[in-house]
């Protein structure tokens, strides 16, 4: 693999303001989110195969479970207790003061505490598959695709809980602005979870299985991470008890805590449709819901990996006092955000029901008040997401608390009336009417007083 990061300077500057140059960190910027959007692009072709064998394989009645699953799954990555995000500011933001030993605190930290969180979670988990009436929860009243559920939520939790402490070379990758190469073991673990599907399916393999196959493909690519990072490419991060410190693990909790609280309102704002289209319309309608989401869904995920890199390069500019970079770049990217979701939403939307069609087949029903919807959530999200990298990266957190509450609760009351309503279409629209009150609006007014606050001069706007 090979490391874009200079090792000599041939004009003489010290290797250290190299590295912290703005057209060093905007390369960074540019090869993640590339190599990123790559690894992406080949995961939603992996996506577009998947979701039709899936559900030919399961039927529209047993893919809303398999979905709803997502949702479950979704809901286990606020799991690690904000530790990641915190991590990641952490992780940069001593880069950019040079400090090597601070680094190597808070990577053993958050290593350490992630393996305890996912101990705390597989116990919890045991416990859970054995109190909950899982037919309630997935709204079915067949026992055995009830039980079916519960088995393979059982077995993605354990192997998430698993995951958690290789997962953190995710964090530690991104706030060295090296995410390229966890892209690339991304993929590797998501082909290896798509051979295991395929194999699965023609042997005719139960749901609990499938979920095996597509979890233990993530923890060998996370496995794989691990391993490279802290035996070849950076070994002298690897986690060691002895340099913890109770510091540490207070700030990195403390930090945690905020992301968390955020992580939690956000993927309940997100991850809350599924479940009221389960609990107000029945399985089939997650079905005729999901699908078109996973097509617009993906294109937010490309917006996702732009600003994931962006947010560690905030970081370490903010660090190190690089305002000018700051300032122009958000500008920049907030224009082309925005003008890349709308552009995205508007092929979508004219195009999503032939698209669907020869996706998935026929069986899915598009609702056009559904496309239209997730078109707006997909532009208002493209800029949302901008903004939370800035700010995030500004350590602007309880701001982002309380519009995202704001947002998952409206979005939970919104929900749920619209769909009694308009059916599919009310869940975006529940989901479209929160996010643009509660998030997008707040965040336009805010961010003139946050650039003023942490010395970044000068107007930003997207328009």
């Amino acid at each position: 693999m090979i490391d874009p990061e200079p090792v000599a300077d041939p004009a003489g500057r010290p290797l250290n303001d190299l590295v912290r140059s703005g057209g060093h960190r905007s390369r960074r910027v540019v090869l993640n989110a590339a190599v990123g959007m790559g690894a992406r692009v080949l995961a939603l072709v992996i996506s577009l195969a998947s979701v039709p064998l899936l559900v030919r394989y399961f039927g529209t009645r047993d893919y809303g479970v398999w979905a709803t699953l997502t949702s479950f799954v979704a809901l286990l990555n606020v799991a690690d207790f904000g530790i990641g995000s915190g991590l990641l500011n952490a992780v940069a933001t001593a880069r950019g003061r040079d400090d090597a030993r601070e680094v190597h605190v808070v990577v053993s930290t958050a290593v350490y505490v992630y393996a305890a969180i996912g101990a705390a979670i597989a116990m919890a988990l045991l416990v859970a598959v054995q109190v909950l009436d899982w037919g309630q929860v997935f709204n079915v009243d067949a026992p055995e695709l009830a039980n079916a559920g519960r088995l393979a939520a059982l077995t993605l939790g354990l192997l998430f809980a698993a995951g958690m402490p290789v997962a953190a070379a995710v964090q530690i990758r991104a706030a060295y602005q090296e995410a390229y190469v966890t892209a690339w073991y991304g993929t590797a673990g998501l082909l290896i979870g798509f051979a295991f599907v395929v194999v699965g399916i023609r042997s005719d393999s139960p749901m609990w299985v499938l979920a095996l196959c597509v979890g233990g493909g993530t923890f060998i690519g996370y496995a794989l991470n691990f391993a490279d990072l802290f035996g070849w490419r950076r070994p002298a991060l690897r986690p060691r008890t002895k340099v913890i410190t109770r510091r540490a693990v207070s700030e990195l909790t403390r930090a945690g805590i905020l992301f968390f609280v955020l992580q939690i309102a956000g993927t309940i704002a997100f991850s809350i449709d599924n479940l009221v289209g389960a609990q107000v319309l029945g399985p089939e309608a997650v079905t005729r819901y999901a699908v078109p989401f996973r097509l617009f869904s993906a294109v937010e995920s490309l917006i996702i990996i732009v600003t994931t890199s962006l947010w560690p390069a905030y970081s370490e500019a903010l660090a190190s006092g690089d305002m000018e970079w700051v300032r122009s770049t958000l500008r920049r990217s907030l224009k082309c955000l925005v003008a890349l979701g709308a552009m995205a939403a508007v092929v979508l939307v004219l195009m999503g029901r032939p698209l669907i069609r020869l996706w998935v087949g026929p069986s899915v029903v598009v609702d056009s008040g559904l496309l239209l919807g997730l078109g707006c959530w997909l532009v208002l999200a493209s800029f949302g997401h901008g903004v939370a990298a800035f700010l995030a990266a500004a350590r602007v957190i309880r701001f982002q608390i309380w519009s995202a509450v704001a947002m998952a609760s409206a979005n939970l009351v919104l929900s749920v009336l619209l769909a009694r309503e308009f059916g599919v279409a009310g869940l975006i629209w529940g989901t479209v009417i929160a996010y643009f009150v509660f998030t997008a609006v707040p965040y336009a007014v805010h961010l003139p007083a946050v650039l003023r606050k942490v010395g970044v001069d000068g107007p930003v706007s997207p328009a």
